[in-house]
C-alpha cells in the first residue's frame, strides 16, 4: 500500500535484470479484502486493520498517495481512469468478436498441449 516503496522495489528489480542479474521476482502481500465467499462478509477482520492502509483498496490508496504528492493532478486520474475503460472496453469488444473455441477440434486443449514432450 506504498506506492513509492513498490516503485523503489520495482524499479530495483528491473535494473538487476537488465543489468543481468537474471530473472528477478518481487512478491507483494495484501490483505484479502472480502470474504472468502458470497457467504463471507469478513466481519471478524478487526475494523481499525480494515480502515488501515492495509487494509483497504490499494488503488484508492495508490491514487491518494499520487494526488496528495502532487505527481498527478485530478484531471490526469480522471483521464487515466477514463482510458483504461475505453482499453477495457475494446478488449471486450474485440474478444466477443473472436469465434468461440471449438472443443471438439483436433488442437483445442484447455490447459496445455495435448503433446507430451519427452522427457
Amino acid at each position: 500500500t506504498d506506492l513509492s516503496a513498490t516503485l523503489r522495489v520495482i524499479s530495483k528489480a528491473v535494473s538487476n535484470a537488465r543489468e543481468g542479474g537474471g530473472p528477478q521476482l518481487v512478491v507483494a502481500n495484501a490483505l484479502r479484502l472480502s470474504g472468502h465467499g458470497e457467504h463471507d462478509d469478513a466481519s471478524y477482520v478487526p475494523e481499525e486493520l480494515r480502515n488501515s492502509p492495509v487494509g483497504r483498496d490499494c488503488m484508492e490508496v495508490a491514487e491518494q498517495q499520487l494526488l496528495s504528492t502532487g505527481l498527478i493532478t485530478d484531471a490526469e486520474l480522471l483521464e487515466w481512469k477514463k482510458e483504461a475503460a475505453e482499453e477495457v472496453q475494446a478488449a471486450v469488444a474485440q474478444a466477443q468478436k473472436e469465434p468461440a473455441p471449438d472443443p471438439f477440434a483436433d488442437d483445442w486443449a484447455v490447459y496445455a498441449s495435448t503433446e507430451i514432450a519427452p522427457v
